[in-house]
């Protein structure tokens, strides 16, 4: 065999496993299951090949209303062709998380009612967002809120735990809120909490407050969850044409196994159900 016939072959035979390697963990990332918050929209959903629901905790779960009424909505619940193991919108925003007027009792009784609820339904996922509930009160010290927040969190860890819950803080910008504005303010809270405590990044957010995509690698080891609008109106993927994918390059090289759910509105004037999974879904395999 000639020399130069021998290297070329021995060079293919090398590249070869890393280009099978790399096609396959192409298309896991790009086959990751993409939902919505908007069951309204079922059928349009079903149509469009979502993978997910992500609904309310307060809407779905309802910890405020009696048993008999979370059991006729859970009939409801268990109709839906399209699964529900996520969920969002975790407390009343009426119960404070921090500051003097902090209340770690109805937080724990929320919760109790909460999780038992979500393992009946299903639900294994649950993101803290809580705005209003974990904004920083003026004159009150930043560094103390952070550190109610984070024993709060641990607190309710072994709770969720009992119901097969997983936890995770999202990060939200600093129009809905004072504390967690970034990701990396997020992974210090949460890291603080105890191991089981889990991210989710919400890249909507990190749009709006200019967070770079390198942040999504320092907290790779605790991202389980990934919400996502574009950045102007929060609307769909494919109404202003945002590009997401400087921030999916750096989920799928830490080889991201979560879900995407679209936290948007919907309607005229913005992008269908189906044009929004196929522009981001195009997204996923070109990043």
């Amino acid at each position: 065999m000639r020399r130069e016939a021998f290297l070329k072959l021995g060079v293919t035979a090398v590249a070869m496993p890393w280009l099978v390697s790399c096609s396959s963990e192409a298309e896991k990332f790009a086959a990751l299951s993409i939902g919505t918050f908007s069951r309204e929209l079922a059928p349009q959903m079903e149509q469009s090949g979502y993978g997910h629901f992500e609904l309310s905790v307060i809407e779905d779960l309802m910890p405020a209303r009696p048993e008999e009424d979370f059991e006729k909505h859970l009939v409801v619940l268990k109709k839906l062709k399209i699964r529900c193991q996520q969920m969002n919108g975790f407390i009343h925003p009426s119960i404070k998380m921090v500051g003097p007027d902090a209340s770690v009792d109805k937080v724990l009784s929320w919760a109790k009612i909460a999780f038992a609820r979500a393992e009946c339904a299903g639900v294994n996922y649950i993101t803290i967002g809580a705005g209003k509930p974990r904004k920083i009160p003026d004159g009150f010290e930043p560094a103390k809120a952070r550190a109610q927040l984070s024993a709060m969190f641990a607190r309710l860890l072994p709770m969720a735990n009992d119901h097969g819950v997983t936890l995770a803080m999202e990060n939200l910008n600093s129009g809905e809120t004072n504390l967690g504005n970034t990701l990396l303010e997020c992974l210090e809270i949460v890291e603080a909490a105890g191991p089981e405590m889990k991210l989710t990044v919400d890249i909507f957010h990190m749009m709006r407050e200019n967070e770079l995509p390198a942040s999504l690698i320092k907290a790779a080891s605790r991202l389980t969850h990934c919400h996502i609008a574009e950045r102007e109106k929060r609307t769909p993927p494919g109404t202003a044409g945002d590009d997401f994918r400087p921030y999916l390059r750096e989920l799928r090289a830490m080889k991201y196994r979560g879900a995407f759910s679209f936290e948007c509105g919907w309607g005229e004037g913005r992008a269908s159900p189906a044009r929004a999974i196929s522009v981001f879904r195009e997204q996923l395999r070109t990043c």
